[in-house]
């Protein structure tokens, strides 16, 4: 399997190579025939030519490393926020479980936050709860789809999920990212 990621390797590499060196071909073509002929009266020698290819073909490969190189910083730089929001919305989640476990309940409320992923915290008659479920939520959500977009397995949960379920999940996608 290794043998077709490195083929498939090499294929986008000398993809992005000849789109660099078609444009650089061209220019150097277009610099050359407009003002060789004119200047010296004669046309280019093969050697002039030749090397004029290899400094086009030098210069795609660079193009196309630095391009690629540039990718590859910001693909790591949005892994590494990804594992810094996993860290964030833990400590959040759990900030807010301890300040819903110590605040003042009416009789028949649970002791815990229950269900932090439900769609009914909206209609809570709890004063500042809902907003930082909500922003929680949300914050959680945009997570998961990020998650999604880089190839981490993220399965659907119950929005009746606990609270130390989700934080396990949390955990869990950020061991995920290498």
């Amino acid at each position: 399997m290794w043998a077709w990621d490195f083929v498939c390797d090499m294929g986008r590499f000398l993809n992005a190579v000849v789109h660099e060196f078609k444009w650089l071909l061209g220019i150097l073509g277009l610099t050359v025939l407009r003002f060789w002929k004119p200047v010296y009266g004669k046309d280019i020698t093969n050697p002039l030519f030749w090397a004029g290819v290899a400094a086009c073909l030098y210069f795609a490969v660079f193009f196309a490393w630095r391009k690629e190189h540039k990718k590859a910083i910001l693909a790591l730089a949005f892994l590494e926020s990804l594992k810094a929001r996993c860290d964030d919305l833990v400590l959040k989640w759990e900030e807010l479980a301890e300040l819903y476990h110590n605040s003042h309940k009416e009789l028949g409320q649970p002791e815990t936050l229950q269900e932090p992923m439900s769609p009914v915290w909206r209609s809570s008659e709890l004063r500042h709860l809902p907003y930082q479920v909500g922003f929680l939520q949300a914050a959680t959500i945009t997570l998961r789809q990020d998650l999604k977009s880089v190839f981490i397995p993220v399965e659907a949960f119950d929005v009746r999920i606990s609270v130390p379920a989700l934080l396990n999940e949390l955990r869990k996608y950020k061991e995920q990212i290498k």
